[in-house]
């Protein structure tokens, strides 16, 4: 007889999410919207996981906690299959990770005569040619949120 498989861990890779709230030299985006940000997807049937690279980071509400160093950063990443970003320094060590990447940008930093997407872009620096990057209008985070969850989706 034929039995029942059990689910195990394998069958939610590929529909987790790891969000990455965390800058160190940029502005942050507000905590609210990455508790909203993390309710959509888990409302769309994700997992959410919050990158806490240090002890001073915590997770984000209603998500888990990952924790991980940077050497096994990039398989990590691909098991999940999407990673949401503050455009960090992180950003640059999963660039070649094969993942939807979605890269938040703040907008409003000037780099010269170039915004911040201009001057750290992940694809026009050649780290990567897959990163969806955003770059936000003023305090349109509602508008944002949206933006990023249709990507997952879509």
């Amino acid at each position: 007889r034929d039995q029942p498989r059990s689910r195990g861990l394998g069958d939610v890779y590929k529909r987790q999410v790891i969000l990455s709230p965390y800058v160190n030299t940029l502005p942050v985006i507000p905590w609210w919207v990455w508790i909203e940000l993390a309710k959509k997807l888990k409302m769309a049937g994700y997992m959410v996981c919050t990158n806490c690279g240090s002890p001073n980071e915590k997770e984000i509400e209603g998500t888990v906690a990952l924790r991980f160093s940077y050497d096994i950063s990039v398989p990590v990443i691909e098991k999940c299959g999407f990673f949401i970003g503050i455009r960090s320094g992180f950003c640059d060590v999963i660039s070649t990770a094969k993942c939807k990447k979605i890269i938040i940008y703040q907008p409003y930093i000037f780099w010269g005569e170039g915004t911040n997407l201009d001057y750290f872009s992940l694809n026009k620096n050649k780290f990567c040619n897959d990163a969806i990057e955003i770059e936000y209008e003023g305090v349109e985070f509602l508008k944002l949120i949206d933006q990023i969850v249709g990507q997952i989706k879509g």
